[in-house]
């Protein structure tokens, strides 16, 4: 039996919200990407009649390495920084949602309350997982595991991964435990990761629950 949502709960739950959210910041991405591959060569086409002597570069060459840097190194970090704590939050906040609208469709003996070990993301993969049986995709979970760690890494420690084990991802540079830089590829890689779970929640909730969220299910991800 199918059960329908009030419609100021469908509009609530539909997950699709967060799908266009992680499209958005995929476009983001590319953007800030192409706005630094300018801004780097605009740098450089001011820099080069100044640089073109002895004395030009006694002058103005450390000014011209500063920029460089700022603009290759340290004000992408700011904006992947941002993105990856940004994006944590769209997931945090879509499987909340997502976990406490099904709790009020469907009676289950296991209540959100009732998951005291856990929080956050993880709490909500509990709760979906002991009172519908719905999981997090496996390839997932080694992903979920990962991006917390360094999300809380940026957001609570200065950068330093509190459980090094967790992060394998060859698109974040660690020294001494410490996230010194974060690829591009990392963004883009998590953004499909957010978007292939949000898929598959959704198949599972039509499948398992019968509450319709035809915005979040995707038939794309069945596998």
């Amino acid at each position: 039996m199918e059960h329908f949502l009030p419609v100021e709960y469908q509009l609530l739950i539909e997950p699709q919200n967060g799908i266009h959210k992680i499209n958005d910041f995929l476009a983001c991405n590319q953007h800030m990407i192409e706005y630094y591959n300018d801004r780097k060569n605009h740098i450089h086409d001011r820099f080069e009649p100044l640089l073109s002597t002895n004395d030009g570069i006694e002058m103005y060459g450390q000014d011209f390495g500063e920029e460089v840097y700022e603009n290759d190194i340290t004000y992408p970090f700011i904006h992947k920084y941002s993105q990856v704590i940004a994006l944590y939050s769209v997931l945090e906040v879509t499987v909340e949602k997502t976990s406490r609208l099904i709790e009020i469709v469907i009676e289950s003996n296991i209540k959100l309350h009732d998951i005291k070990k856990d929080k956050g993301v993880v709490k909500y993969r509990s709760f979906l997982n002991k009172s519908y049986g719905i999981k997090f995709p496996e390839k997932t979970n080694e992903f979920i595991a990962e991006f917390i760690q360094i999300r809380n890494a940026l957001v609570h420690s200065n950068g330093v991964i509190k459980k090094i084990a967790c992060v394998k991802t060859k698109y974040v540079l660690i020294d001494n435990k410490t996230i010194t830089d974060i690829d591009n590829a990392y963004i883009v890689n998590s953004c499909n990761e957010i978007i292939y779970l949000f898929h598959s929640i959704g198949r599972q909730i039509i499948e398992i629950t019968g509450v319709r969220t035809d915005g979040f299910f995707c038939p794309k991800y069945e596998k």
